[in-house]
């Protein structure tokens, strides 16, 4: 009765280890090709399957499953888990093939990290979009945003970070960029959407914080920009593709 589980370990290990080699690949391609995003996905990639090969080999050398029965409660955990993607799928939005929120917060710290030994600002760049009043539903929705994405994805550098993190934010990471080179950038991306045309998007809004103006740490700049994020919507009512507004190096007041 062993003999399966011990195989199915074994099987596990070299998909594991496979998955591994194909993301130090990928790392050692975006290296080679200065593509940040790719080697950051590459790694988160390399990390999961480093993480599924050490349980394989804990469990490998277990031999068994645990004996102890599992609560209700365990069993929908332990069936959750299995079902919870894994790889690039954990960190890549599925409609617009961008990365994810989960991407986003994992490579903010980073960013911030390499701005401070290199002594260049980074920015944050947060762009709420919305839909105009026809567009009920989820199918439409997800074909607009979809091609709100593919204009961002045209309008950034290639070394820029994009996002999206919720159903209508899309969040910019960018090297080496202060808080208005961010405001440029969340301008060009309002001028390219006015000149596509397009009226089933009716409001761009935005909000900007950078490093080290708007917080010396993550969460601080992350904190600012939603706050200028939130100005800017509360002003949807005024003419206009909608407004980009830089976070205050002091508390934004009501």
């Amino acid at each position: 009765m062993k003999e399966p589980k011990i195989k199915g370990m074994s099987q596990r290990r070299y998909l594991a280890a496979a998955a591994t080699a194909v993301s130090l690949a990928l790392i050692i391609y975006g290296l080679i090709l200065k593509n940040t995003t790719l080697m950051l996905v590459a790694w988160l990639m390399a990390a999961t399957a480093i993480s599924a090969l050490l349980i394989a080999e804990r469990r490998s050398k277990d031999g068994h499953v645990s004996s102890f029965p599992m609560t209700d409660t365990e069993s929908g955990s332990r069936s959750r888990v299995s079902n919870a993607p894994s790889g690039a799928a954990a960190v890549i939005d599925q409609v617009t093939g961008m990365a994810n929120e989960n991407f986003f917060s994992a490579v903010l710290g980073p960013k911030m990290a390499t701005a401070r030994r290199r002594l260049w600002p980074v920015s944050v760049v947060l762009i709420h979009v919305i839909f105009a009043s026809d567009i009920d539903e989820p199918a439409d929705r997800d074909r607009v945003i979809g091609e709100f994405a593919a204009l961002i994805k045209m309008t950034i550098r290639e070394a820029d970070v994009a996002c999206r993190i919720s159903e209508q934010v899309f969040g910019l990471i960018l090297d080496d960029t202060d808080e208005d080179g961010g405001a440029w950038t969340a301008e060009r991306i309002q001028i390219a959407q006015s000149k596509r045309g397009n009226d089933r998007i009716a409001k761009v809004s935005a909000g900007i914080a950078s490093y080290p103006n708007h917080g010396m740490e993550p969460t601080q700049v992350l904190s600012k920009a939603r706050e200028a994020l939130e100005r800017a919507c509360s002003n949807v009512s005024l003419p206009g593709l909608g407004i980009v507004i830089v976070a205050p190096q002091g508390p934004i007041s009501g």
